[in-house]
C-alpha cells in the first residue's frame, strides 16, 4: 500500500495537502508504507495535524457550524434542519427521496403546533 493511499483515507487529507507535506519533508510521494520508518510516519502525521484540521476535530467543526446556523435560523441552518439540499442544488427533479421525508416531518411539525394552539386556546377560555 502506498503511502499516500494511507493518509488519503483519514478525513479532511486531501492529495494537495499531502504533496505539499511530502516536499517540506523532503520525501517521494511514490513510497510504499513498508519502506517507512515510524519515525518518518510520525513526522509525516505531525505535519499534517500542524497544516489543518483532520478526522474528529475537522467532522466536530462541521457540526458545529451546522449546530450554529441551526441556531440562529440561518437559510442554510434551515435547509439543514429538514434535510434538503442547501448548497443550491436543484429539488424539481433531484432530491425527491429526502423531499418526501421533509413533507413528512414538516406536516407532523405543522399538526404539532395546532394540537399545542389548540390546547393553548383552550387554557385561555378555562381561565
Amino acid at each position: 500500500m502506498r503511502v499516500n493511499n494511507f493518509f488519503l483515507s483519514n478525513y479532511g487529507v486531501s492529495k494537495s495537502s499531502l504533496l505539499c507535506t511530502f516536499n517540506k519533508l523532503g520525501l517521494n510521494n511514490r513510497l510504499i508504507l513498508i519502506e517507512l520508518k515510524k519515525r518518518k510516519l510520525e513526522n509525516i502525521s505531525k505535519s499534517l495535524n500542524k497544516m489543518k484540521l483532520i478526522g474528529k476535530k475537522l467532522e466536530k467543526k462541521v457540526e458545529n457550524y451546522i449546530h450554529f446556523y441551526k441556531k440562529i435560523k440561518n437559510y442554510t441552518g434551515l435547509r439543514h434542519k429538514i434535510n434538503l439540499p442547501c448548497r443550491g442544488q436543484r429539488t424539481k427533479t433531484n432530491a425527491k427521496t429526502n423531499k418526501t421525508e421533509t413533507r413528512k416531518k414538516i406536516n407532523q411539525y405543522i399538526s404539532e403546533q395546532q394540537e399545542r394552539i389548540k390546547g393553548h386556546g383552550e387554557l385561555i377560555k378555562k381561565s
